[in-house]
């Protein structure tokens, strides 16, 4: 996908064959679908573009969270560059099956709702990432290594119902 394209619709690239992230670290992406990258088994990184500041999902409630890249299984999230702290949209990774992420040190907070019941087995939090917001992993399965970084503030049900959490 070139980096000038800014506006990604619904289900544009659902039940692909993408193995590697459509976005470079230049993506210039504002705005993407539900399900725009929904249901990809074979996604082995995706980089989340600095530029995005528009989500759409569907089913807005507790546990029908339909994010841009719900259904799909991803080896590796990572974040484009940002010169600022740009606040990420809401929702972005809802019902997504995540390996490993690993937050950028420009992100600073990780959005309520931003990964509800998405399946991630391990997440890094970059040094300048102090809080994680209400309901951001809410519900999420195989959450089993957590680093830390500087997480200082874990909003209202945070990692509620995260039942593989133990440590």
């Amino acid at each position: 996908i070139p980096d000038t394209v800014t506006v990604i619709g619904e289900h544009a690239f659902s039940y692909t064959k993408l193995e590697n992230s459509p976005f470079t670290e230049k993506s210039r992406l504002e705005a993407i679908g539900g399900r725009a990258f929904g249901d990809i088994s074979t996604l082995q990184t995706f980089i989340v573009p600095s530029t995005i500041t528009s989500v759409e999902i569907f089913g807005i409630n507790d546990y029908n969270d339909y994010g841009p890249l719900a259904g799909s299984t991803i080896q590796l999230v990572t974040f484009g560059n940002a010169d600022t702290s740009v606040p990420l949209p809401s929702r972005f990774f809802g019902r997504a099956i995540i390996n490993k992420i690993v937050f950028a040190d420009w992100i600073t907070a990780i959005p309520s709702w931003y990964f509800i019941t998405a399946t991630i087995d391990d997440i890094t939090f970059g040094k300048n990432v102090t809080t994680v917001g209400a309901h951001a992993f809410k519900g999420g399965k195989l959450i089993t290594s957590i680093t830390w970084g500087g997480i200082t503030t874990v909003d209202t049900y945070g990692f509620n119902g995260c039942t593989s959490l133990s440590s």
